[in-house]
């Protein structure tokens, strides 16, 4: 068995890894409460302080309160509380934004020997609310690789950010799991990564000029509307970014969205389709049709909301399609607690379907029998936006 060098755990600090660790993990620089030597009894509770990765943000968890506090730490060392979380935790890792922080598993990184796959190993949470889980078959699902001390499992040899923000699991065999903070969902290595033509194809299908007037024609309850989607900032390698102009058709200079989507892959086939508010909307009216939209903003002047991203696979060589997560996205409209969002996308057209629910489950708005179906057209004045 290779020489892990387990140790009893205090408060978070520098992830110290074998030499084989430390060249999978490259420059990565994970930071992980120490681990716990095989078999020693962990340290009884004691207040202790996590600070982010740029140290802007410290998360301070007291035994004796039960409570886990967040702070924003100014230059001077001066801290303002953000929020607040019942529990005391003993493997804290709070994020740059001070909105989000990840808990480890209590034991770090041994195991009781009854673990089964179900058993939770990481959580992920946004201001005090876990939004995902990670049960031990999420990280490790060949159990053949957890290593057996006189009395646990061991699972892990770190844990902890990247330089890129990623939260990442270093399992006991070496291999590298990294997640998104926001979502707790799985990301790839390389940020472009999954299949490329996976990737291009699905950011070329959305790309263009799209109408739903057959579908208003056949079903007077729905709206003649008209979207449009152009490719922006392509020098950015980070993700396939689109400008969303969305008007009714009898009014075209005023639409009543605007929006930027950022596309990117994540893990095992996974897109992740997340959209930004622009503030002065106003300005960018029509800019769907220039050679390079939005070139005069940049993504740091862009605002959205935690949860409603929508997550796309491909279904065949023609379809991608997919939703928000669960009851993640939140909503007033009308009464509602939550909406959720269905789209479907080929090379043709788009299909999105929009609801929102109440507290009991209950839908109170949007279309009952089925989303909007925006078949691709010929922009006005030319072919608009190239398909890819």
């Amino acid at each position: 068995m290779r020489n892990l060098s387990f140790a009893a755990p205090t408060a978070p600090r520098a992830y110290s890894a074998p030499l084989a660790v430390v060249a999978l993990l490259a420059v990565a620089a994970l930071a992980s409460p120490r681990s716990a030597r095989a078999d020693t009894p962990l340290r009884p509770p004691t207040t202790h302080v996590a600070t982010s990765p740029n140290a802007t943000i410290a998360a301070e968890s007291d035994p004796v309160t039960d409570l886990t506090t967040v702070y924003r730490v100014a230059p001077d060392g001066r801290r303002e509380r953000r929020w607040a979380m019942a529990g005391w935790y003993r493997a804290i890792y709070p994020a740059d934004d001070g909105d989000h922080l990840v808990l480890g598993f209590d034991g770090l990184n041994l195991l009781p020997m009854n673990a089964t796959d179900d058993f939770v190993v990481v959580r992920f949470v946004r201001r005090g609310e876990v939004i995902r889980a990670l049960t031990l078959h999420d990280v490790v699902p060949d159990r053949s690789i957890l290593r057996r001390t006189a009395s646990h499992l061991a699972w892990r040899e770190g844990e902890g950010y990247d330089p890129k923000g990623r939260f990442v699991v270093v399992t006991i065999d070496g291999a590298r799991h990294p997640y998104d903070v926001t979502t707790g969902l799985p990301v790839a290595d390389d940020a472009t990564a999954g299949p490329a033509s996976d990737l291009d194809r699905l950011a070329g299908w959305m790309t263009g000029s799209f109408a739903n007037a057959a579908q208003a024609k056949a079903e007077p309850e729905f709206s003649e509307a008209t979207l449009h989607l152009a490719r922006i900032w392509r020098e950015r390698a980070d993700a396939a970014w689109l400008y969303v102009e969305h008007a009714l058709a009898k009014s075209p200079e005023a639409p009543f969205r605007q929006r930027v989507y950022r596309v990117r892959a994540l893990a095992d086939g996974v897109f992740e389709c997340r959209a930004y508010e622009i503030s002065d909307p106003e300005k960018y009216v029509g800019a769907w049709k220039e050679a390079t939209p939005l070139a005069s903003l940049a993504p740091e002047a862009l605002f959205g909301r935690e949860g409603c991203a929508v997550l796309l696979r491909a279904i065949d060589a023609k379809t991608f399609s997919g939703s928000t997560l669960g009851s993640q996205c939140p909503s007033a409209l009308k009464g509602a607690t939550h909406a959720t969002s269905e789209v479907t996308v080929t090379a043709e057209g788009l299909v999105s379907w929009d609801r929102g629910f109440d507290s009991k489950g209950v839908q109170v708005w949007g279309r009952t029998k089925g989303g909007y179906r925006f078949d691709r057209v010929p922009a006005p004045g030319g072919e608009g936006p190239p398909s890819r």
